[in-house]
């Protein structure tokens, strides 16, 4: 029995900045207005009515790669906790038969708790923490640090509460490191994403933010792994002037998004006819 009183949900607008370590997965991903992450700005970017649609709460479908990253991360990052939370799931063969269905609907109760994965998916995951601990400098990198740290900060500009989530801080190193599965770990390659995924806007703020909250960065890092065997390592750095490209980037888009904030306006892509006058240099 209750008293009726509502308990209030933990908000990361009531954490003080600065740097923490025990921020629960589900309290520092809630999304919340007047709250700042790396993925909010990248929704401001592509128009402010797709940020807000994400904002309301309207669920995203994880992608079967933001699963598999995930997974991976806590078996490189976490592996306790990897050893805790997975478990491989067999072949039950045909669901359509009522003994192989019966058989999985046993086999989840018995594993209550716990996020199956495939075979083929711990294969791969093995493969790849294997080829991670192999490689000489990911390796080193990826040791003596603190993972999930989190840090929180006041934007000075606009006075948005900011909030970012390191994959691997190495205080000694003054490093933060985060860990990137990729089709292809070549230099070349990694340019193409960093392109696509807007790398370089989160150097710029979880660089900056961390420097903020407390910690003193002085590199960032990127250890990236191939999805496919050999399961291929590399870790990438971002020249000065290409952060300060990310940085400009992200700057733009947090004063939009204190003026759709303001406003409560957020407009969609500019109602006007657009003249397409070049195309991208792959293009034949």
């Amino acid at each position: 029995m209750t008293d009726g009183s509502v308990v209030a949900q933990p908000s990361m607008l009531t954490l003080p900045d600065g740097l923490h370590a025990d921020v629960p997965a589900d309290v520092y991903h809630q999304r919340e207005y007047g709250v700042v992450n790396k993925g909010l700005l990248d929704r401001v970017r592509v128009a402010p009515a797709v940020a807000k649609h994400w904002l309301n709460g309207e669920e995203e479908e994880p992608t079967p790669a933001l699963r598999f990253g995930k997974i991976l991360h806590h078996a490189v990052l976490e592996p306790d906790l990897y050893k805790r939370q997975y478990c491989v799931a067999p072949d039950f063969g045909d669901l359509r038969f009522k003994d192989n269905k019966a058989a999985k609907k046993e086999w989840l109760a018995d594993h209550a708790g716990q996020t199956p994965v495939s075979s083929d998916e711990a294969r791969a995951i093995g493969g790849m923490v294997g080829s991670l601990r192999a490689h000489p400098l990911a390796s080193q990198i990826l040791r003596d640090g603190q993972a999930e740290l989190t840090a929180t900060w006041t934007d000075k500009s606009t006075g948005l509460k900011c909030k970012a989530r390191s994959d691997y801080w190495v205080e000694r190193r003054g490093m933060l490191a985060d860990l990137k599965t990729t089709e292809d770990a070549s230099v070349e390659g990694f340019r193409k994403s960093i392109a696509n995924y807007g790398y370089h806007r989160q150097d710029a703020f979880y660089r900056g933010g961390f420097l903020i909250a407390g910690a003193p960065v002085r590199h960032f890092v990127f250890v990236v792994v191939e999805k496919h065997a050999p399961f291929l390592v590399a870790v990438h750095a971002l020249a000065p002037h290409i952060v300060q490209q990310g940085l400009d980037s992200i700057r733009a888009d947090i004063e939009t998004l204190a003026r759709c904030l303001k406003s409560n306006d957020w407009p969609g892509i500019d109602p006007s006819i657009h003249i397409i006058d070049n195309l991208p240099f792959w293009a034949a």
